[in-house]
């Protein structure tokens, strides 16, 4: 970044940024494909874990001939069911959506909108780098107070059977596509928010 403020090319950081947030993407799709899969591993895990109460052991399991062969065995391709269902409801509330695709937006862009305002405002850069923290620790606290207790008291509404675990299905493939959209919407708020920062730089 200091070269390209010193050569300030046409352009600029902006390309590069919006292909990190693109990778963001891709990242966040792939983790959703690997929900159902990992799903599976900890539950495993968790069952040994349960039977044989000690962490070594669980870690020699994961490297034995047994354990690599579940690993093969447990990798599933998420089933179409888990999208086709969403026609049965979101399994969430439309704000709980709403506050996930932000929080991420503002988690995904955070880092990259703070180092392309310290390009736009070099005698700066340093207090708006300084900013990132404040803006991912904004959605950090969105995430923790609102999104992960809504999982939390449908995982014990699940176990309690006070909803089902369709509903409980329908809730997460919902929150992982949520996610995606909101680093979506990161390359929306890429710019706008590196000016959010320079003019918060500047007032301090």
């Amino acid at each position: 970044m200091e070269l390209d403020i010193a050569r300030h090319p046409e352009g600029g950081l902006i390309s590069d940024f919006r292909l990190f947030l693109i990778t963001a993407t891709a990242a966040s799709i792939a983790g959703a494909l690997l929900i159902s899969t990992f799903q599976r591993y900890f539950s495993r895990a968790v069952e040994h874990f349960q039977a044989n109460r000690s962490l070594p052991r669980l870690l020699l399991h994961i490297f034995s001939r047994g354990g690599i062969n579940y690993m093969r065995d447990g990798a599933r391709v998420p089933s179409r069911q888990n999208i086709s269902q969403l026609a049965n409801g979101a399994g969430v509330s439309g704000t709980v959506i709403a506050l996930n695709i932000f929080a991420m937006a503002i988690w995904t862009v955070g880092v990259f909108a703070s180092l392309y305002a310290g390009y736009l405002k070099p005698d700066l850069r340093v207090t708006c780098a300084n900013l990132s923290s404040v803006i991912n620790g904004f959605a950090t606290v969105v995430l923790a107070v609102v999104i992960d207790p809504q999982v939390s008291v449908m995982t014990d509404d699940v176990i309690e059977g006070r909803i089902s675990e369709n509903s409980f299905r329908r809730a997460i493939t919902t929150l992982a596509g949520a996610r995606v959209i909101g680093t979506l919407c990161a390359q929306v708020i890429l710019v706008p928010a590196a000016l959010v920062i320079v003019r918060v730089a500047e007032l301090i």
